[in-house]
């Protein structure tokens, strides 16, 4: 048997639980081909270990981006890993909104359940040919292992300091709740469409503004996201838009 691109889509509709009761039947039958059940037992496993594995992963794809590996067949691996990851994170916002729609919260629940730390894409600490392990390399350091007010106070001594980093300064001093300095540094971001993280300083600018009870500024960042059919963090700002009013 070989798979298709309709058997694809309904392993993901399995997956996520999106089956409907006629897709279902169908399902049942395909599980009793040897390569339909072999790809749904690889896709379940990989959701299970992506959050384990995740980093790793990703560390490595950044390594082969910098070797500039071609083969065919590494482009293939890192594409599937990429595309799992994705899965795994449509999981995720399924899962927010089933737990979200179903329980009002209050602001301090919401940022909790909707924040986490952006993560290193930056200098990854085994990625040190070209980095200055006195400088970046050691925030960094300290960022990955949560050690956040160190971090941000080697931030705020390098003088080869670029706009990218930014959003790790910003996340350093939300994790410290030095919440004035984050907001100063994520508003920054936000004036320039064209910087690289511009999209995620948005949103942890509204998380902030969630955070702090700031309805206002809350909710005309909100509204910048919403805005923006592109906009990286949209799907979860829906969510959150309608878990908040």
């Amino acid at each position: 048997m070989e798979l298709n691109p309709e058997h694809s889509r309904l392993i993901d509709a399995y997956i996520l639980g999106r089956l409907t009761e006629e897709e279902s039947d169908t399902f049942e039958k395909l599980m009793t081909e040897e390569a339909f059940f072999e790809e749904v037992e690889f896709r379940q496993n990989v959701m299970n270990s992506a959050e384990v594995k995740g980093n790793a992963e990703l560390r490595r794809m950044l390594e082969a981006e910098d070797q500039g590996i071609k083969q065919d067949s590494s482009l293939f691996r890192s594409r599937r890993i990429l595309y799992w990851i994705a899965l795994t994170l449509g999981i995720g916002i399924c899962a927010l909104v089933y737990y979200t729609l179903n329980q009002r919260q209050n602001p301090d629940q919401l940022f909790i359940a909707f924040y986490e730390p952006f993560p290193n894409l930056i200098a990854p600490t085994n990625r040190s040919q070209s980095i200055d392990r006195d400088g970046i390399e050691e925030a960094m350091h300290a960022y990955d292992n949560g050690a956040y007010t160190a971090a941000s106070a080697i931030f705020d001594t390098l003088t080869n300091m670029n706009q990218n980093l930014s959003i790790y300064h910003a996340i350093a001093n939300i994790e410290i709740e030095n919440y004035q300095r984050a907001e100063n540094l994520l508003l920054e971001m936000t004036r320039d469409k064209n910087w690289k993280y511009h999209d995620a300083a948005q949103w942890y600018l509204s998380l902030l503004y969630l955070k702090n009870r700031n309805d206002d500024k809350f909710d005309s960042v909100i509204s910048q996201i919403l805005s923006q059919a592109g906009h990286t963090y949209r799907a979860k700002a829906i969510i959150l838009e309608q878990q908040v009013n």
